[in-house]
């Protein structure tokens, strides 16, 4: 009990400074600091569905472009006449099929990070909510009904995550199908604007994965 009492002490010093009287709190739960806690624990409601919010808008964002992408894809693939009339700038149809790939792989791997990063932030606040609903009513929101109890169900958000790994995992088996298409592969024996076009398209999504692994990721202390 006395080592579950110093981690609430040393939580509540982190939210609301050193001046918080924790043992105060603890015996008398005087006014002013039941005050401090019950405006923390309405913004860490406001905050959790804000986030809740977000996170669903985000995806409908990303949905739209990815399904303009596919879209692109297919309308590429089945123009008959592109070919032609790309000839004038030395590309052919699978330059820009390739293209269309590499901004399916970057939305789509963008797509997973904002769905990690997003459901960080909800968990966050949820536990902030688990930490402060105590001093009020108890543990009413990390309490399912007995109705529930041992019952298993799906995680919506997790299932929105599994399904972004799944486009991301069939649009980079598109982009290396169409890479392989491009000859890139064949560097030594053919060089032209079509393989460079295709080679700096190469470098622009390792350069993208680069850094939204490096300077994309924050760390929280």
């Amino acid at each position: 009990m006395k080592k579950d009492d110093n981690k609430r002490e040393i939580y509540f010093k982190n939210i609301f400074g050193n001046d918080f009287d924790f043992e105060a709190h603890k015996q008398t739960k005087n006014f002013p600091n039941r005050d401090r806690v019950k405006n923390a624990l309405d913004k860490a409601w406001e905050v959790r569905d804000f986030e809740i919010d977000l996170y669903w808008k985000r995806a409908t964002y990303f949905w739209l472009f990815i399904a303009s992408i596919f879209a692109g894809f297919f309308l590429v693939l089945g123009d008959t006449d592109l070919e032609q009339n790309l000839n004038f700038i030395k590309l052919s149809t699978d330059n820009i099929v390739l293209l269309i790939a590499a901004l399916g792989v970057i939305f789509s791997l963008a797509w997973v990070c904002v769905n990690k990063g997003s459901k960080f932030w909800q968990e966050n606040w949820e536990e902030h909510i688990y930490n402060l609903e105590i001093e009020y009513y108890g543990y009413l929101y990390s309490t399912p009904s007995p109705k529930l109890f041992n019952k298993t169900t799906f995680s919506v958000s997790k299932v929105n995550l599994i399904i972004s790994y799944f486009v991301l995992c069939s649009l980079g088996l598109i982009f290396l199908s169409c890479l392989y298409m491009t000859n890139i592969f064949k560097l030594v024996k053919v060089i032209n604007f079509s393989t460079i076009f295709s080679l700096s398209i190469l470098v622009l999504v390792l350069l993208f994965i680069i850094l939204l692994f490096t300077y994309a990721r924050t760390v929280h202390k």
